[in-house]
């Protein structure tokens, strides 16, 4: 909820300055009016304070001397509603309540318009908005707030309670495009008056775009106010909201490594002001991206954050969500002994329907994939049917797309592979038709992205939303054009098969005996080429397929890697088992972005690149100490030169990482990849660091792993070279050999600990 009350907008500032006009005024009307806002002053200054109240008692006690003697019903009923503002700070709502009745009934027969909205939209604030008649009044008392502040010319506070309408009607049955009028009203008032600090109606416009769900227009509004928290050097639990609901909203649009961002800047605030409901629920919902990003690891950590009262909760939300977060985690990590303990808990909650639909959904696709790990086949299959049914209930693709691709997993292992294959068919069918929606949003998304950080014109929202509205219109008329001519085509194309058949009807009987032989010729053409067809996509299939498990082999040579550092007390060791931790996710990487596109034999280097680059800066935890500057050329490399160039990056970028910025120091890193003739090109890597020591002799065996770099550049019949100039400066030119055939075995003839 808003604000409840207006006279909290009253700065220290402004207060100085009332205490200077109070000296020079004389004992009138703006005398009481300076000396009831300085009391309001010290009422709702933050926390409740006994010295505050004594203050604002002795500005109140002062202004009831000088009112006795005016005799204003004008100055009775301010200083009513001032008392009440009082009296309920003082825990006495029921008397404060009588006061601000009294206090209306003055205004109502008077001339201030203004004094009569603040008494309007104090009156409000009695009314409980979690019971529906209540919350009508509230809304109706708020709309007179607000023309009352218009009759009076007060701009600044019809403003505000246009914030506080919008902030109604999301609660009067979701009432969104209500909430969205009156709080972009506010907004353009705000903007008339030159105000600045609107984070908190961007962040209620945020959240009613967010409900709906509008994800860019959410995007966008909470970007804003994520400017002005970090503009204003607000660390406070709103901006622990604010990165929460960025987080959410990044989530949803498959923008994962932004969601993780923003999640962990949310639970970096929530931990530090000891908010356990918040860190309950960011630990879940960081949990949920960590796990759709494959990396359970990091999900089990952040679920150790969370407090071991929620363990036991009673509560069905929470013990929903602690119970499947542990589960999916388990499950993914291969923990089946630590995972069974929490499959009966899921199972209780969704075979009694204590949850909905789609939470049942994922239940039992979870406990599926838990006895799949196990060859429990008949069980395995039992709850993945049931997940199904519960998905088909509440409408949830998402949860039957991943579903799909359990039963694809089932069959196959099972060799039913005919089966499979159609699964995998379907699973890609509508995973492609999710992706490409979610593409859509992104790539808004990443509009809304530099509009916010490049423009701040609130017009240029409504250019965006005529825009968006112009190009859904041209949208749908080309759909219709389209339909009217598949319409026209069909329709042309059944009265010309009426006429063939009519034609070939008068010669059936003269050549029966040769048609039937030209239909066998045909049928047999036809059943080769379906087999050529099905040899083809299998073939595809396969080598996805083997992209895939080398993908799998690899993160299996990952987690082998990181369970024998838990046994490693020697640095120098665990250093090296970390280095090749690096250097197999470099690899696997690329095996990954071949299976998840249509080209199975090339990558794009500039989002390897980058992903890469992302991958080390979160295993290093640099932050915003050290950046990285790119200059890629967009071009596919051959997977024989992809893997020796990828590790070439994770040696340099690695080095860079650890011994470039010591103490603590910030830095720049750049990566520059061109083509600098017909088929060259030119990889470089430098850095702003301390450089290499003078002493350094990088043909002395297992030095800084320039040696390992040395020799997968001859892998790729390149040149290698480094520059000691205000920094390192890696240098490895070489040729593009596109799809040459050649495989490429990758065997350095140093390994290095740097």
């Amino acid at each position: 909820m808003t604000t409840s009350v207006l006279s909290q907008e009253i700065s220290r500032q402004e207060a100085d300055s009332m205490i200077k006009a109070l000296n020079k005024s004389k004992n009138g009307i703006d005398h009481i009016g300076l000396l009831l806002n300085l009391a309001q002053f010290h009422i709702f200054k933050p926390g409740e304070s006994q010295i505050d109240f004594d203050s604002a008692s002795v500005y109140i006690n002062e202004g009831k001397k000088i009112i006795k003697s005016l005799r204003s019903p004008l100055a009775d009923g301010y200083l009513l509603l001032t008392e009440s503002y009082l009296t309920k700070e003082k825990g006495k709502k029921d008397e404060s309540k009588k006061m601000v009745e009294q206090a209306i009934k003055v205004f109502e027969s008077g001339k201030n318009k203004d004094y009569l909205g603040q008494a309007y939209y104090e009156f409000a604030t009695y009314h409980d908005y979690n019971d529906s008649a209540q919350l009508s009044k509230r809304i109706d008392l708020t709309r007179k707030s607000i023309d009352a502040f218009q009759q009076a010319g007060d701009l600044k506070r019809k403003a505000m309670s246009l914030v506080a309408l919008g902030d109604l009607y999301t609660m009067n049955s979701s009432d969104y495009p209500s909430s969205i009028l009156a709080l972009k009203q506010a907004l353009a008032i705000y903007d008339s008056l030159k105000y600045q600090n609107l984070q908190g109606v961007y962040v209620l416009l945020g959240t009613v775009y967010e409900n709906q769900p509008d994800y860019p227009s959410a995007l966008f509004y909470l970007l804003k106010a994520l400017k002005i928290a970090r503009s204003t050097g607000d660390s406070s639990m709103q901006l622990c909201q604010i990165c929460n609901q960025l987080g959410m909203i990044y989530y949803y649009i498959d923008r994962l490594d932004m969601s993780i961002r923003y999640l962990n800047d949310a639970l970096e605030i929530a931990r530090k002001y000891k908010d356990e409901d918040a860190i309950f629920n960011l630990a879940i919902n960081l949990c949920n991206s960590y796990n759709r990003l494959d990396q359970p690891e990091q999900s089990l950590k952040v679920l150790g954050y969370i407090s071991k009262d929620y363990k036991t909760s009673d509560d069905v939300f929470r013990k929903y969500s602690f119970s499947t977060s542990y589960l999916r985690t388990y499950v993914a990590l291969k923990q089946l002994t630590n995972a069974y303990t929490y499959v009966g808990i899921n199972l209780d909650l969704a075979d009694k329907k204590l949850v909905p639909e789609q939470q049942q959904n994922n239940i039992y696709r979870y406990v599926a994939t838990y006895y799949f790990l196990k060859n429990q086949f008949l069980k395995a299959r039992f709850y993945l049917k049931r997940s199904f049914e519960a998905g088909k209930d509440a409408n949830w693709e998402y949860g039957n797309i991943q579903n799909l691709q359990l039963l694809y997993k089932l069959d196959s292992a099972q060799r039913d592979m005919h089966s499979a294959f159609n699964d995998l068919l379907l699973y890609k069918e509508k995973t492609d038709s999710v992706s490409s929606v979610k593409k859509i949003t992104q790539f808004q998304a990443m509009n809304l992205e530099y509009e916010v950080g490049m423009k701040e014109d609130s017009i240029k929202l409504k250019d965006k939303d005529i825009l968006l509205l112009t190009q859904t219109n041209s949208l749908q008329n080309a759909n219709l054009q389209q339909i009217n001519l598949i319409k026209n085509v069909t329709i042309g194309g059944i009265i010309l098969a009426l006429v063939i058949i009519g034609l070939l009807y008068n010669r059936y009987r003269l050549k029966q005996k040769t048609n039937k032989k030209l239909e066998l010729q045909q049928g047999e053409i036809a059943k080769q080429n379906q087999s050529l067809q099905h040899l083809v996509n299998e073939k595809d299939w396969l080598v996805k397929e083997i992209h895939h498990r080398v993908k799998n082999n690899l993160q299996i040579v990952m987690s082998l890697l990181n369970s024998q550092s838990a046994f490693i007390d020697n640095e120098s060791a665990l250093t090296a088992i970390h280095d090749s931790q690096h250097r197999v996710h470099a690899m696997s990487l690329i095996h990954q972005k071949l299976y998840g596109s249509e080209n199975v034999s090339s990558i794009d280097m500039s989002a390897y690149i980058r992903e890469l680059v992302a991958y080390l800066a979160d295993s290093f935890d640099t932050g915003q100490r050290i950046h990285f500057e790119y200059a890629i050329e967009q071009f596919e490399m051959d997977v024989s030169q992809a893997v020796p160039l990828g590790l070439i990056l994770n040696e340099a970028i690695t080095n860079s990482l650890k011994y470039a910025f010591p103490n603590g120091r910030t830095g720049l890193i750049s990566i520059s990849l061109k083509n600098i003739t017909s088929n060259r090109y030119l990889l470089i890597i430098s850095d702003n660091g301390i450089g290499i020591p003078s002493n350094f002799n990088n043909k002395k065996p297992g030095s800084l792993g320039m040696s390992l770099m040395a020799g997968l550049s001859e892998d790729l019949d390149g040149n290698f070279s480094t520059e000691n100039n205000k920094g390192t400066t890696i240098s490895i030119s070489f040729v593009h050999n596109m799809n040459t055939g050649r495989t490429r075995t990758i065997v350095p003839s140093v390994v290095s600990n740097h």
